[in-house]
């Protein structure tokens, strides 16, 4: 078997805590309606500082009794809280290559969030609500393993938040036994939080951010999309990752829950029915490391992820294509890009393999592996759509060295940036309400790209975006290249004019202007390179090819793509005895 690791595309995610550098007995203390907190205060040089204020319960602890239920507001505390790294959620052990390891970290008592201020009291700055990535299976608060001081030196607060992953997070019984979606749940409780709270901290409750990249820009997006979120942000930046990604929501969570309660509490009698009740009353009992585990077995080294969210019809209640098309989300500014070679990752595993020109292994990833990777895994012939997919791109099923950015470039429209230009043309259609979509793409590769430059390429990888705004993840250097800390400064100045301003160049301050679409057919964007320019449509063609495709996502989207099943089959039939 093939050891697909999509974990190092989707997951940038490390458990390792980053250190602050700290000034030593320079502390600040804090009144909140919970109870006193005390933060500590950090040097930026040049007689610049901002403060920490670690490990805020924003929940009551989600154990005993409350595994398994939504989220409820933590509890006044007495005494002094410290400023302090708090525990990520439980999780599997990985380490920079992402490769999953034996045993898990973190702990069930881990509803915190963390905010960075460089004036508390007394001041109103844009706030920024970062939400970390991870495949909702991975990740924590602590920046990668970062720290936040790049965003810092300039006036906004920032707050990162930790939610339930994996089977705590998001397992669900497909009914009103466990619906699930408790990790965003979770979410849309901390930025209530946020909202009621950042005003202690400096920050100004009616001008919050929320941003995140790959599982993080899909939660955001989520919470965009759904009704009890309402009123609690004013923009959101979604770097690679909306909700309408193939590998955004499942539909799948009742088997898969009825399959881990089997193993946990009725191993070897596979014949006798169990009900939802019985499924809960198993996963209320089990321990944190089985349930942490409890989805490996049927999984390829963590893939696909079938701990996501689900359409419940009350915290999500539709499918995010049909809110998306039907209106039904909050209208706020938009910032949303990729990275030039999102699926590079992918690639590169699947080349070092070293089995592409076997005809037999290629066959077998068609039919069983690129579906899941390009949004076909659930559709009605998925064989021949699959395969339309895989010649609308590649001239021969050997993947080889003449071919292999044909082959980055299907598994990264069909993963990644198809569904994030539906999704901002979709939002575009809100400009006439003042509400205004801006697009990027990050076209540079820079010193700490995620992964090595391979067959001669020099791909923008999954994550490379993430280390020009925070330092140290996975605990890397900073950047040190001029160009590349040109980028950043250029990157640091963009995020945070949009959190104050909701227009990421309000000004003549950069020297160019970054244009919002004008429309659902505009999909010019901006070129994130240290010479940053505005560029025009460069996958029109592509666009138009998925667009057509009978896909059941199409099929709400546009309303005149159709399908013929039968006629399918049987081209899909014909094609496999060739």
């Amino acid at each position: 078997m093939v050891p697909w690791i999509l974990t190092v595309t989707l997951i940038l995610i490390a458990n390792c805590n980053g250190t602050l550098a700290e000034d030593t007995g320079i502390f600040t203390e804090l009144n909140l309606k919970q109870g006193r907190i005390r933060g500590q205060r950090h040097s930026l040089g040049e007689s610049r500082f901002y403060y920490s204020f670690r490990g805020i319960p924003y929940a009551q602890p989600p154990v005993g009794e409350l595994r398994f239920k939504n989220p409820v507001p933590a509890s006044p505390w007495t005494g002094l809280r410290e400023d302090i790294d708090p525990p990520p959620c439980p999780q599997l052990i990985v380490g920079i290559s992402l490769r999953k390891t034996n045993g898990i970290t973190g702990e069930e008592d881990c509803l915190y969030l963390n905010v960075y201020t460089p004036q508390p009291r007394d001041a109103e700055f844009p706030v920024m609500v970062y939400i970390h990535g991870g495949g909702m299976k991975f990740g924590s608060a602590d920046m990668m393993g970062g720290t936040p001081q790049r965003l810092l030196v300039k006036n906004i607060v920032l707050v990162s938040l930790q939610y339930r992953l994996g089977s705590l997070g998001f397992l669900s019984t497909g009914d009103a036994t466990l619906p699930g979606n408790l990790g965003l749940r979770d979410q849309t409780l901390a930025l209530q939080w946020v909202k009621k709270n950042i005003r202690n901290f400096g920050g100004d409750p009616k001008r919050i951010t929320i941003f995140g990249q790959s599982a993080g820009a899909v939660s955001a997006h989520f919470q965009m999309l759904t009704p009890y979120a309402k009123g609690l942000f004013n923009q959101v930046i979604m770097q690679s990752g909306t909700a309408i990604n193939p590998w955004a929501t499942r539909k799948d969570h009742a088997s898969i829950a009825t399959k881990i309660a089997r193993s946990l509490c009725y191993p070897g009698v596979s014949a006798n029915p169990i009900n939802s009740t019985e499924i809960l009353t198993c996963l209320k009992d089990a321990s944190v490391e089985d349930l942490v585990k409890a989805t490996e077995p049927y999984t390829n080294d963590g893939f696909p992820f079938y701990m996501v969210p689900r359409v419940d019809g009350d915290y999500i209640p539709a499918q995010p294509a049909r809110l998306l098309k039907e209106g039904k989300y909050q209208r706020v500014n938009i910032m949303s890009g990729v990275c030039q070679n999102e699926a590079s990752g992918i690639t590169m595993e699947i080349m070092n393999t070293n089995q592409t020109e076997d005809r037999d292994f290629m066959e077998t990833f068609v039919t069983n592996h690129l579906p899941t990777f390009v949004g076909t895994e659930t559709e009605e012939d998925l064989k021949f759509l699959t395969r339309r997919a895989f010649y609308h791109y590649m001239d021969d099923i050997h993947i080889t060295e003449r071919n292999v950015d044909h082959f980055e470039q299907l598994l990264t429209d069909g993963f990644m940036v198809m569904p994030q230009e539906e999704a901002s043309a979709l939002h575009a259609r809100d400009a006439p309400f003042g509400k205004n979509v801006y697009r990027y793409e990050l076209q540079h590769r820079g010193e700490r790209s995620f992964r090595n430059a391979s067959f001669g390429k020099q791909w923008v990888a999954h994550g490379d975006d993430l280390p020009y705004l925070f330092d140290g993840i996975f605990n890397l250097p900073p950047v040190s290249r001029s160009n590349d800390q040109f980028l950043s400064d250029i990157m640091v100045i963009l995020w945070t004019n949009f959190a104050s301003t909701g227009n990421p160049t309000p000004d003549l301050q950069l020297g160019f202007k970054w244009e919002a679409m004008t429309s659902s057919s505009d999909f010019r964007y901006l070129s994130l390179t240290p010479d940053p320019k505005m560029k025009e449509d460069s996958r029109k063609q592509n666009r138009e090819f998925w667009r057509n495709l009978p896909l059941k996502k199409n099929k709400i989207l546009f309303l005149n793509v159709s399908a013929n099943p039968a006629m399918f089959s049987k081209l899909s039939n014909r094609q496999q005895t060739q």
